[in-house]
């Protein structure tokens, strides 16, 4: 994909990863807290895929997107390993919350990962600045 593209394309990403947060935010305030947790999620996985369209991979799945992802941003020093935990830990939430009805999820739980995203999706968007 030539340059230019892909700079579209990760445009077009973090703008999705914002939209999720934003949806994260409203859901979180409404008490949809199953909801809020996947949206922050998923905000962090737009984000994630915003940086990672600039390697010579595409992830398939949403594991791939956390091993690619650590592969050439954590790993490499780009950025700190508590992003990696941010990432992983929110991904599990989501997991929880989307299929694992006996899982309580609270408010805690909901705000924890809507903070996490915030933090990913602008930093993220910050590294997208610099690529």
């Amino acid at each position: 994909m030539e340059p230019k593209k892909k700079k579209e394309f990760a445009k077009l990403r973090i703008k999705l990863a914002k939209d999720k947060l934003e949806s994260a935010q409203i859901l979180f305030k409404a008490g949809k807290y199953r909801d809020a947790v996947s949206r922050a999620y998923y905000a962090m996985f737009y984000a994630a895929k915003a940086v990672l369209i600039f390697k010579k991979e595409e992830p398939k799945t949403h594991q791939g997107i956390g091993l690619l992802w650590r592969k050439y941003f954590v790993k490499t020093g780009i950025v700190d390993k508590n992003y990696s935990k941010m990432l992983s830990v929110v991904q599990e939430a989501r997991t929880d919350a989307d299929y694992r009805e006996e899982v309580k999820i609270n408010k805690k739980d909901a705000q924890d990962a809507v903070e996490k995203a915030e933090i990913f999706v602008k930093k993220m968007d910050e590294l997208l600045k610099t690529i």
